[in-house]
């Protein structure tokens, strides 16, 4: 029980557009260990979830001020004050954390908080899929282990394919562009 309390600071942001929210969780052990969560998408829904591990408060304190900053650059202002709230032990974690964004933290993050905490009925959360500013779908590699730029290379392949095929139908239509 020497990482309680959990010290955890919540602030939510809501872009000038009024369709994207911005939620960012800083939690923080007795021993220094800390996460940053950081949720984002739509208004409303629960969005994307990723959590960073920090092993000083003063590194993690300096990124938690970076990402706030970064928000308020982008168009975000606050939606409502800072919320702070303390889990003295295992049984207040969930709550504390809130329960929606406990359950997609997965083992590693809730270890790194806590070692004692039983992960065993966790699972690694997925990876996001949307970008954190424009909210749209992050190409992601397929299984057959190729990188990034020889994914994005396949795909810009197969549209211009895709493209070509389309052309050569509407050429070979005798009335094509005639009105």
């Amino acid at each position: 029980m020497a990482e309680y309390p959990i010290k955890v600071t919540a602030q939510s942001f809501n872009h000038s557009g009024g369709t994207k929210s911005y939620h960012l969780m800083l939690i923080r052990t007795v021993t220094g260990k800390c996460v940053i969560v950081r949720r984002w998408g739509r208004v409303g829904q629960f969005g994307q979830l990723k959590a960073e591990h920090y092993n000083t408060v003063s590194s993690a304190m300096e990124a938690f001020e970076s990402l706030i900053d970064e928000r308020r650059r982008k168009g975000y202002s606050a939606a409502g004050l800072s919320v702070e709230r303390e889990a003295k032990t295992q049984n207040d974690l969930v709550s504390a954390i809130t329960l929606p964004v406990f359950s997609k933290l997965g083992p590693k993050t809730i270890n790194h908080l806590d070692p004692t905490y039983d992960t065993s009925r966790m699972h690694e959360p997925d990876e996001p899929t949307l970008d954190e500013d424009t909210l749209r779908k992050v190409r992601q590699p397929t299984a057959r282990g190729i990188s990034q730029e020889e994914y994005e290379e396949m795909v810009r392949r197969q549209e211009a394919e895709r493209l070509a095929v389309e052309r050569n139908h509407y050429e070979s239509i005798p009335e094509f562009g005639m009105f």
